[in-house]
């Protein structure tokens, strides 16, 4: 049982690494902000998503298949490419609007008030780092603890912003029917559910990392480095909403 549970850890943290994806971009944008709490928030988001994609790799289609109305899945099986159309339409325009939100949130740092700022972001980041360098699992609690209107949208934004990537759920099934020959996890419902809590921490664990390291560092860069950064994740965002937005008129 253990196995199942190391194994979700490092793959959810694995799968989260490549940062070229929409979370890693909004999650760098708050870091850069100071915002940690709406960062981990989001994080939380993308990892309830790998979550679900897990479950449903697992066995959980045939599951749903059973819960869901016949007439429904006769419509989506009918309309399944439509129907992905449309997703890759919201989401692309989901990631453009929110690439265009991150970079009218710009802070541009005047000369007289620079110190200032500076001094401010570093108490920021030093509540954040002494607040979390013990243990992840006390910020994840602070964060579900502290969830407010706000909380709970960046929870949103995470899962939408997980969505957008169409290749996730192919590589989850890969990924589980992979480490399932190997016997990494085992045919019980144990075994699944101890995996994919694991992958749910092991996601929200990458993520805590990078904010973290942004932490740690970002009194160390300038900031007009910083301004720079921003404007770059806002950009990429824009791009990559773009992409979506393209590739699903090519496929219309």
């Amino acid at each position: 049982m253990l196995i199942s549970v190391i194994s979700g850890i490092v793959m959810g943290f694995v799968v989260s690494m490549p940062p070229l994806g929409p979370v890693f971009f909004a999650v760098l944008s708050k870091g850069l902000h100071n915002e940690n709490h709406d960062g981990l928030a989001i994080a939380m988001g993308s990892a309830l998503v790998d979550t679900i994609y897990c479950l449903l790799a697992l066995g959980g289609i045939s599951l749903l298949a059973k819960l869901l109305p016949n007439t429904f899945l006769q419509s989506y099986k009918e309309n399944e490419i439509q129907f992905s159309h449309l997703v890759m339409y919201i989401g692309g325009i989901f990631v453009v609007l929110y690439g265009v939100n991150i970079l009218r949130k710009k802070e541009t740092v005047q000369a007289e008030t620079r110190e200032k700022i500076i001094h401010s972001s570093e108490e920021r980041t030093i509540r954040f780092i002494e607040h979390t360098k013990h243990a992840g699992k006390f910020s994840l609690l602070s964060v579900l603890s502290s969830l407010d209107k706000n909380g709970r949208k960046q929870i949103v934004t995470g899962i939408m912003l997980t969505l957008t990537s169409i290749t996730l759920p192919a590589s989850w099934i890969a990924i589980v029917g992979l480490l399932r020959s190997n016997h990494f996890i085992e045919h019980n419902y144990i075994s699944n559910l101890l995996f994919c809590i694991g992958v749910f921490t092991g996601t929200y664990l990458w993520f805590f990392t990078l904010l973290k390291t942004i932490a740690i560092n970002k009194h160390h860069i300038e900031q007009k480095t910083i301004n720079r950064m921003h404007i770059f994740a806002g950009i990429t965002l824009i791009v990559i909403g773009l992409t979506l937005l393209f590739k699903a008129y090519q496929l219309a």
